[in-house]
C-alpha cells in the first residue's frame, strides 16, 4: 500500500509541474453531469487560452457516448466546437 501511495504522490507532482498555459490550440472536455466536471477540469479551465467544457445534463461519462444513446447536446456541442475552430 505504501508503494501505491508513493507512486500516486509522484504522479501528482509530475502533473502539477506541467505548464498547461503553453497549450495554444482549442481543447474540449465532454463530461456527464454526474462526473463532477468542474472538479475534473478546473485546471484546464483556468490555464488554457481556449477551453470548452461541455457538460451533458443527466449523463455520466459512459452514458454520454454510448452507441445509439448519444444525446443531441453532445452532437450539437461537438459540431459547434469544430465549426468554431475549423481553420478555413
Amino acid at each position: 500500500k505504501a508503494r501505491a501511495e508513493e507512486m500516486a504522490q509522484r504522479r501528482e507532482a509530475q502533473l502539477e509541474r506541467l505548464d498547461l498555459s503553453k497549450i495554444k490550440f482549442p481543447v474540449m472536455a465532454i463530461n456527464g453531469e454526474f462526473d463532477f466536471p468542474l472538479a475534473k477540469t478546473h485546471r484546464l479551465w483556468r490555464e488554457l487560452d481556449d477551453f470548452t467544457n461541455l457538460v451533458l445534463p443527466g449523463k455520466g461519462h459512459l452514458s454520454a457516448v454510448m452507441k445509439d444513446f448519444i444525446p443531441q447536446a453532445y452532437i450539437d456541442g461537438m459540431a459547434a466546437f469544430i465549426q468554431r475552430n475549423n481553420p478555413r
